[in-house]
């Protein structure tokens, strides 16, 4: 398997086992349905991070600080839109959620 993929894959599964504590506990909805958004909302932001972040692999800390800052509003924003939160909530899930991965995905970048 290419290395790339296998280093994708390992974050994608990490995202997902870390983001989905905060997703589980903070949205009342059936567990399939909070699964699956779960998966969809990070295939689609973490992908988008993957594929530009090098670009900016330069000025690491500031790139880093702007993507997740930007994942933070686009995971708020779906969440809202998909499971019909309230902004508030989807605020405080999205902000849950992308503090435990960016703190343990900084670590380990």
């Amino acid at each position: 398997m290419n290395p790339f993929f296998l280093a994708f894959f390992t974050a994608f599964l990490l995202t997902n086992f870390l983001e989905f504590f905060p997703f589980y506990f903070l949205i009342k909805k059936p567990f399939k349905e909070k699964l699956f958004f779960l998966i969809l909302i990070n295939s689609i932001t973490l992908s988008l991070f993957w594929i530009l972040f090098p670009f900016f692999f330069d000025h690491y800390l500031i790139a880093f600080l702007v993507f997740e800052l930007a994942v933070f509003f686009a995971e708020a924003f779906l969440i809202r839109f998909l499971l019909k939160l309230s902004l508030k909530n989807s605020l405080a899930v999205s902000a849950l959620m992308n503090f435990l991965s960016a703190v343990i995905g900084f670590l380990f970048l």
